[in-house]
């Protein structure tokens, strides 16, 4: 599966749920507004030293493509209108699959 490495525009999208979370969520969290850099701390993995809080806006291309790639063989079966599946096509697929998570 081919995937675009053109922006897609989605990110903007979530800037309300950013707002949401910067403004109520992470307040509730450390019981005060966190700072630009605090905020990109707490994006950061807890294995990092962070909480794992992403940023939706920075995270919704990336994320937005995985799912293209994931979803590539049903979309393509669901395209081709098959309704009954051969095993072998079915393991096809999941090859596919996998290999398109490989690449990422």
């Amino acid at each position: 599966a081919v995937v675009s490495t053109q922006s897609t525009g989605i990110s903007e999208l979530f800037a309300p749920l950013e707002e949401v979370i910067n403004s109520s969520f992470i307040p509730t969290i450390v019981s005060r507004h966190a700072t630009p850099s605090q905020r990109d701390v707490f994006a950061l993995p807890a294995r990092d030293g962070g909480v794992g809080v992403f940023n939706p806006m920075l995270t919704s291309e990336l994320e937005y493509e995985r799912s293209l790639v994931a979803t590539a063989p049903l979309s393509k079966v669901i395209h081709e209108q098959v309704t009954n599946i051969e095993p072998a096509r079915a393991l096809a697929l999941v090859k596919e699959l996998a290999s398109a998570k490989q690449s990422m």
